[in-house]
């Protein structure tokens, strides 16, 4: 690789990097404030989906679904290869590790299409 090209790569790296992660510092070269609106728009997205995939959770969870997920997504950046239904099932996992879910006996067997 080219040394151009090896610099354009390392600046993406650091660019995805702060997109996704919480706790990586904005890239030189880039707005900040430009940073925080697409943290923003994708933490958003990714939120939507997991929403969309378990509607259950939403409901569960009402007006603390926003602000639950947020946290969640804060420690857990989201991995590339990773879709929302694993990204909606580890969130349902964090939930249940802290006390937050409440889940019945049964649902560890049955579908979850079959929960009501």
């Amino acid at each position: 690789m080219t040394e151009p090209r090896e610099r354009l790569a390392q600046q993406q790296a650091e660019l995805l990097a702060a997109l996704v992660r919480v706790d990586t510092p904005d890239p030189p070269g880039f707005d900040t404030d430009q940073l925080r609106v697409q943290r923003r728009s994708l933490l958003g997205k990714r939120r939507r989906l997991v929403e969309r995939f378990r509607p259950d959770l939403a409901s569960q969870l009402g007006d603390d679904f926003r602000a639950l997920f947020d946290e969640y997504a804060s420690e857990h950046p989201h991995l590339n290869g990773r879709g929302p239904t694993v990204d909606a099932e580890h969130f349902t996992r964090w939930l249940a590790r802290r006390g937050i879910l409440r889940t019945r006996w049964w649902q560890r067997f049955l579908p979850r299409s079959l929960w009501r």
